[in-house]
């Protein structure tokens, strides 16, 4: 399937729709037999299909679902056509994500919930209470890896047996390049790609008075949510050898700075007092538009009055330059956080990955950050056991992150992504040498981080309260420079911008006081 972008079609395709009924027993234990004997013949059958069949044995069999790694994906119940004014709020699925997709996806997917709850309550649908009294289920998938895709068909399963009278539409990323397989699946109904989001909503509840800009959803409603995001910019035109979203998301495309000014206004008109700014690929924002860059955006946001606070999304290292990092460095409004995809710290992966092989220049990107703003949290993306991956390419990357000033990463076990470069590529790394070498470098990177948060003992962070406490009780808050802290002595409600002087630092624990005005 080639990507779908809703200003190349205005009229987007009919949705697929699937009628297949349930396979009984005898249907899918016997073709998972021949599954088995096709690979026991050295053929190659599908793995998906064999992992599924060997899934609704295990279920069958009662076999426990093992939910330590999370669904990524979300799940909407929802009530159709009830009266205007009903809610709509998303049915959270806990999320785990593999190799290269960090923070970011994360993000995403709570900016995406966040516009389908915005599209269908303005449409004036409400949510059901559970999914067994839910009309349609709505799971929003995300297909960065083959273990997002099995565990989002997994979750079509269980809610289809919770709620088998309930209309199950999927949407997100996994459809556009597998729709014909999702709609091949008898717990599905609909399936709806990315640009045919807006035709999902008229197909619920039909459209509203208002235009919508094409590739971006209307309007944003968190439900509660003590941060927002706002999407800025949708695809990449990178072609990373391990990652599908440039195939999925489409080519680059950049919500224009007169509409990001007016959703940010919008948003603290709403009371949010941060708001991150996401896209697939932040830093191409504006590379589509006449004139402009991430750097004149923000120079922008940060000239205006009464706005949020704005905290980045993942960025590109090479994309971090010297203009960028001095902006940020003498804004009060942009966070001093940066969140980087570093990927490698060798040249030859990074080169296999079809990235900048370059990693000194992120280790300088880096040392720059962290002489200009001694106080900014800096965090990295790794990927450890990308295919050819020796101990020596580990020790660079190891080296790397040790080395320069980063204060945390996010550290994924290399996943294959079928429909990739990577996913063919020989010298596989064994996983038991992947589970070494991250937990190496995941207690690396926990004792630097500790020793960080220790470096700012004493010290004032501006902070937003969230809407969580954490074992004893206490207020949870997010600093500037992405330190979540536990408030001693004092509750402010959500969304408050604060002062906060660091007390104490502990391996799993940041504590805080609200400094004196």
């Amino acid at each position: 399937h080639q990507p779908l972008r809703d200003d190349v079609f205005p009229e987007p395709p009919a949705p697929i729709r699937t009628s297949a009924p349930f396979l009984f027993r005898t249907d899918y234990r016997d073709r998972f037999k021949q599954l088995l004997d096709m690979l026991q013949a050295g053929d190659a059958p599908d793995q998906d299909e064999i992992q599924d069949m060997q899934e609704r044995i295990n279920q069958e069999q009662r076999i426990p679902e093992d939910q330590a790694l999370g669904l990524p994906s979300s799940t909407f119940g929802g009530r159709g056509a009830v009266k205007p004014g009903d809610r709509v709020a998303p049915k959270g699925v806990p999320g785990s994500w593999g190799a290269g997709e960090g923070e970011v996806s994360i993000e995403e997917l709570a900016r995406t919930d966040a516009a389908i709850r915005a599209a269908l309550k303005a449409r004036g649908l409400g949510e059901a209470e559970s999914p067994e009294s839910a009309d349609f289920i709505i799971v929003n998938t995300c297909t960065v890896t083959g273990r997002a895709d099995r565990h989002a068909r997994s979750a079509m399963r269980r809610l289809k047996r919770a709620a088998p009278s309930a209309r199950l539409i999927v949407t997100g990323c996994y459809p556009v390049w597998a729709a014909e397989k999702l709609a091949a699946m008898p717990e599905v109904d609909d399936v709806f790609g990315l640009a045919q989001r807006h035709e999902l909503y008229r197909a619920l509840a039909g459209p509203t008075a208002d235009g919508e800009p094409a590739g971006f959803e209307p309007e944003i409603d968190f439900g509660g949510k003590t941060r927002a995001f706002l999407k800025v910019q949708e695809g990449c035109d990178r072609e990373c050898s391990y990652c599908i979203v440039r195939l999925v998301r489409g080519p680059v495309r950049s919500l224009p700075s007169d509409e990001v000014m007016r959703r940010l206004a919008a948003l603290a008109e709403s009371g949010f007092s941060e708001v991150v700014l996401t896209g697939t690929h932040l830093g191409l924002w504006g590379t589509d538009l006449d004139g402009g860059n991430l750097v004149s955006l923000l120079r922008r946001i940060d000239g205006a009055e009464a706005l949020p606070r704005i905290r980045l999304c993942s960025l590109e290292p090479f994309e971090v330059g010297e203009e960028l990092v001095a902006l940020i460095a003498g804004s009060r409004r942009i966070a001093h956080h940066l969140h980087l995809a570093v990927q490698s710290g060798s040249e030859v992966i990074l080169g296999a990955m079809n990235r900048p092989p370059e990693p000194e220049a992120i280790r300088s990107t880096v040392k720059r950050a962290r002489v200009l703003m001694p106080d900014c949290g800096i965090g990295a993306d790794v990927i450890v056991g990308f295919p050819g991956e020796t101990d020596d390419d580990f020790e660079q990357t190891y080296a790397l992150l040790t080395g320069a000033p980063f204060t945390y990463a996010h550290v994924f076990a290399f996943s294959p992504r079928p429909g990739t470069e990577a996913a063919s590529l020989p010298n596989r790394v064994h996983p038991e040498t992947i589970k070494q070498r991250s937990a190496r470098l995941r207690t690396a990177m926990a004792a630097k981080n500790l020793e960080f948060r220790r470096s700012l003992i004493g010290t004032t962070l501006g902070a937003v309260a969230l809407d969580r406490r954490d074992d004893s009780g206490r207020t949870e808050a997010l600093t500037d420079n992405y330190i979540h802290v536990a408030i001693e002595g004092a509750h402010p409600p959500p969304k408050t911008l604060l002062s906060l002087e660091i007390t104490a630092a502990e391996r799993r624990s940041t504590r805080a006081n609200v400094a004196d005005s």
